[in-house]
């Protein structure tokens, strides 16, 4: 499963999510500027990670819009 932590008014969170649904591509969104996701936020943080979107698939994370990675979703 493709999970990708996003926050609120983010343009490569929105084109990120775009892509994949144009493909029908399943995800799961974990919206981190919700309070209710402190502790994705922070474990993102404890990682090091300070870019959305932060995409974690298929044993590979990246952050940013990255049609490259995504595109090699569609090989597997």
């Amino acid at each position: 499963m493709l999970t990708i932590y996003i926050k609120d008014n983010c343009p490569q969170c929105h084109a990120t999510m775009r892509w994949l649904q144009e493909r029908d591509i399943p995800f799961d969104s974990i919206n981190i500027s919700d309070p209710s996701n402190a502790k994705q936020l922070a474990w993102l943080r404890s990682l090091g990670i300070k870019q959305t979107p932060y995409v974690v698939a298929a044993g590979e994370s990246w952050s940013g819009f990255r049609p490259d990675k995504l595109a090699k979703l569609l090989e597997s």
